[in-house]
């Protein structure tokens, strides 16, 4: 196979966005490879060359959004510098970010009616779990008890639920709010005076 130039690493990124677009608007059935193409401005011999077909494309798809999200977490959460201030700076920046492209989170939403993605996937979503179960034993105030695992999965589960509600209805609450109630609510950490009495 031939080595990957940046004009074809660039065109498999666009083939890739232009596809994870239409997949959060449409589904994953819905999209013809035709109109794949039309939107990232291909032929089809030029998809088929990057992708065998278009269950590989949604598999890369899938990848590429498992990868990112997995970097995107590694990014925000540095174990070396966990408190429970930086976990709240994060999650305030990963709303933010995850607004800023508002089809991800469209897209997330589409994958509990997909047939499991094989390991790829499966082992992205275990290491950005494990990443922050990592960062969040780090953090010294917590309260002894506190149950790390139960504390990853609610961060990041209802970092989700958050996220797409956001997308239906406004709440009226900014991403600085929100990743405070949230963040204290699942580590078990008391409200800071100032939110208390608000």
């Amino acid at each position: 196979m031939p080595s990957i130039t940046p004009v074809a690493a660039d065109t498999r990124a666009r083939i890739l966005l232009e596809a994870a677009m239409l997949f959060a608007d449409r589904g994953f059935d819905s999209p013809s490879v035709r109109e794949i193409c039309e939107a990232a401005g291909v032929s089809k011999p030029m998809l088929y060359y990057h992708f065998d077909s278009k269950s590989g494309l949604i598999a890369a798809v899938l990848t590429t959004l498992h990868s990112d999200f997995e970097a995107l977490i590694t990014e925000l959460f540095d174990p070396a510098e966990a408190t429970v201030a930086g976990c709240v700076a994060g999650y305030t920046r990963l709303f933010d970010r995850i607004e800023a492209r508002s089809w991800t989170v469209r897209l997330w939403s589409r994958i509990p009616a997909m047939p499991q993605n094989g390991g790829a996937c499966s082992a992205r979503q275990r290491s950005a779990e494990a990443h922050m179960a990592t960062y969040l034993q780090q953090i010294d105030a917590l309260p002894p008890h506190t149950d790390f695992d139960a504390a990853t999965w609610l961060l990041l589960a209802s970092f989700g639920s958050i996220t797409m509600h956001k997308q239906l209805e406004p709440i009226p609450l900014s991403n600085a709010q929100l990743a405070e109630r949230l963040v204290r609510q699942a580590l078990g950490v008391p409200a800071a005076r100032s939110e208390a009495l608000s």
